[in-house]
């Protein structure tokens, strides 16, 4: 609609549409306030070159890490095939600095893995167990979470502590029940209550074995210990 000149006496008034009237309203909104608006828009400025620059930096930070750590596993593949100790020592040493220097991202979760298993292999189950426990906390890979619980639960076996390697096995049944490798969690599991003189318990995670994974090597190895244990009499 055009404005509409109306002559009221000794003046002009000039009737504006609804749509002019606000944006006039918002100028002379903004005119009033304009060091507040002003202050504002430069804050929201301010705010987002900080967001960019702290996004780059995290970029930046995170492709670095990436490169350090694929040249470590590099090297930690010639060590491992050519059995040189002293450089997987060395390469052991980097996996750690990497981990402690960086913060967050898969490259620094995949570090403790890494480490997890370097300790497996070197028979330091405790430090295995911890770097392996370390991953599973920190990464959202859900199979590699699994293999790492589950890894940690032998090391914790392997280092002589089958009540913490209990609990370890129990997370793993409470966070992923149907696992596919819930086979060998279980056995495990069974094997521990056997040793713990729990027979009940043993049996109950030998037959899950059994009935829920009747084809593989682990319920063979189930069939066989319930063969060996006793037969408890009411």
């Amino acid at each position: 609609m055009a404005d509409r000149i109306q002559i009221n006496k000794n003046k002009i008034v000039i009737e504006r549409n609804i749509v002019e009237r606000s944006l006039m309203q918002a100028r002379d909104f903004v005119k009033d306030k304009r060091k507040v608006f002003l202050g504002a828009l430069i804050g929201f400025f301010v705010v987002c070159i900080a967001g960019i620059g702290a996004y780059l930096y995290i970029e930046s930070s995170m492709s670095k890490i990436q490169v350090r750590f694929e040249k470590a596993f590099e090297k930690y593949r010639s060590a491992k095939d050519s059995g040189d100790r002293e450089a997987l020592a060395a390469v052991t040493r980097e996996f750690d600095d990497i981990a402690s220097s960086s913060v967050f991202g898969f490259y620094h979760d995949i570090n403790y893995y890494m480490l997890g298993n370097i300790y497996f292999d070197e028979g330091q189950f405790k430090k295995a167990k911890e770097n392996l426990i370390s991953f599973a906390d920190k990464s959202s890979s859900e199979l590699y979470v699994q293999l790492a619980i589950v890894k940690a639960g032998i090391a914790a076996e392997q280092d002589g502590d089958v009540d913490e390697a209990l609990g370890i096995y129990k997370r793993f049944e409470k966070d992923f029940p149907e696992s596919i490798i819930s086979e060998q969690a279980f056995f495990n599991m069974g094997a521990i209550y056997e040793k713990k003189k729990d027979s009940s318990s043993a049996r109950e995670y030998y037959n899950k074995v059994i009935s829920l994974y009747p084809q593989s090597l682990f319920a063979r190895r189930a069939k066989k210990r319930l063969m060996l244990m006793p037969v408890s009499v009411m």
